[in-house]
């Protein structure tokens, strides 16, 4: 016997029977402002996407401020890459000229060749005494790895960041884009993986290299709220970045009077996940959930349509 299958307007009136006088639109789920996700599982094999990282590994970041003392900063860096950081981000004083013999200070003992390192606000004279200082080295240090241009999507903006961001990426330069999260658990992930889809399909169509990593940050600093909870919070956010393709994450540390102890467990939040959760072990576990590519789907018809 063959059964016809039934349309979505059947089915709503099936459902709105059900309910009596209980609305069906007052039960659909409303994940965020403008966006609603359908209860009814529908085909949706023209939006399935099967995500993959730009790396061969899920890379945890750690920024560091540049601020005089390059000896103690590269003991710090040296510390942090020891305990399972694999990427540095250093955070420059714009005005500031670096020398050679800076250069020399920061990354002693430090192979550049191992770990992704991005320059933040390096201004274009200490740029070019860091390419000198690449030059004289006895290794060569993989261009993808040094990263110069960086974006940030703050979640108050995330559509038009994201949409900005997409027009401005560039063939010949690597760039790390963070994503902020704001510990929105299903929000964090379908942002991520929505602007990880577009970006992605951007530079096919541009035939650009995929010359750009996508990392998650965890929420700034509540100062109104108990460090225990931030370190729930900080967690919960750095799963959804675990599990949304994302390349890597940014774990900013709670600011207390250690910050040593900080950044410690900012980091075991990502040996939780990493070595014993296993979390990084899949490009995309999240693909499959109807509820999650819907989502994702609805955010990124979003972005795509935003304009700027």
């Amino acid at each position: 016997m063959n059964f016809e299958k039934p349309s979505i307007e059947t089915l709503k009136t099936f459902i709105q029977k059900e309910l009596k006088d209980e609305s069906f639109e007052d039960k659909l789920i409303r994940p965020s402002e403008g966006i609603i996700v359908e209860p009814i599982y529908q085909d949706l094999e023209n939006n399935k996407v099967n995500l993959e990282r730009n790396t061969d590994y899920f890379t945890y970041f750690e920024n560091f401020k540049i601020q005089g003392n390059f000896e103690i900063i590269n003991q710090e860096i040296l510390s942090a890459l020891e305990q399972g950081t694999g990427g540095v981000i250093l955070e420059f004083e714009e005005k500031e000229i670096i020398l050679q013999e800076d250069f020399e200070k920061l990354f002693h003992q430090i192979r550049l060749d191992y770990i992704f390192t991005v320059f933040k606000y390096l201004n274009p004279s200490s740029l070019n005494t860091f390419q000198n200082y690449l030059s004289v080295l006895k290794y060569e240090v993989p261009q993808n790895q040094l990263i110069f241009d960086t974006f940030t999507i703050k979640n108050e903006h995330f559509y038009e960041l994201s949409c900005q961001i997409i027009n401005q990426i560039r063939k010949e330069k690597q760039t790390l884009i963070e994503i902020e999260l704001n510990g929105d658990f299903y929000w964090d992930l379908c942002k991520s993986r929505a602007f990880k889809i577009l970006i992605d399909n951007y530079t096919k169509l541009n035939d650009f290299p995929l010359n750009y990593l996508i990392v998650a940050k965890t929420s700034s600093q509540n100062p109104h709220q108990e460090k225990v909870n931030m370190l729930i919070q900080h967690t919960t956010e750095a799963i959804s970045g675990f599990v949304s393709a994302t390349d890597g994450i940014i774990i900013p540390p709670i600011q207390t009077e250690n910050i040593n102890f900080d950044r410690r467990m900012a980091r075991n939040i990502f040996h939780l996940l990493h070595e014993e959760s296993y979390l990084s072990l899949v490009d995309d576990a999240s693909n499959g959930s109807y509820f999650i590519e819907n989502y994702t789907y609805q955010i990124a018809k979003k972005i795509h349509s935003t304009k700027i």
